[in-house]
């Protein structure tokens, strides 16, 4: 929709300025038939956040780390915990490369606990090590069950480097050979 402005100038003159608008219609312009599917829409989409919610809501996933620092080449456990409706389709999915430098050494054994009422709690140890320096966000561990996805939190863990000493000797262990 074009709408016409015009605006005085210092010398007098008027000048026509075009400007383009859309038009966005209100609940005014609307009649009650043409409101009929927006209505309808909307709660078609919530209905369906609604149940996406619920679902996902049954199953919570925690990770912690026994440290949040580590010195480079070291190891610390991030334990995963799992708790709510899980059955036996659902499981624990992670990479073997947690981030560029953060890596995953090692995965334990889940250990499932029934909690009664159909709960259950499921744990896991996974041994992360680092050999890079630096500041790293964990990506979340996902959990997932039914074609459901489950997050859990992300936690940060910071890479120490390793203090060298600048002033000592390299001693070699033998001495130049001869080839044989």
């Amino acid at each position: 929709m074009m709408r016409q402005e015009s605006s005085p100038q210092a010398s007098g003159r008027q000048i026509t300025l075009h400007t383009h608008q859309h038009y966005i219609p209100n609940h005014k312009d609307m009649n009650l038939s043409a409101r009929q599917p927006l209505i309808l829409l909307t709660a078609i989409l919530l209905a369906a956040i609604g149940a996406g919610g619920a679902a996902t809501a049954q199953v919570k996933v925690r990770v912690a780390l026994d440290s949040a620092y580590i010195e480079m080449g070291r190891t610390t456990p991030l334990h995963v915990e799992v708790t709510g409706k899980i059955d036996e389709t659902g499981g624990i999915m992670l990479p073997d490369t947690l981030w560029r430098e953060v890596e995953v050494a090692k995965v334990g054994e889940p250990l499932v606990t029934d909690l009664g009422n159909g709960n259950k709690e499921l744990r896991q140890e996974v041994i992360l090590q680092a050999f890079d320096s630096g500041l790293y966000t964990l990506p979340p561990v996902l959990f997932v069950q039914d074609g459901q996805v489950t997050e859990s939190n992300r936690p940060a863990l910071k890479v120490m480097p390793v203090a060298i000493d600048s002033l000592s000797t390299i001693h070699d262990y033998y001495d130049a050979q001869n080839p044989p």
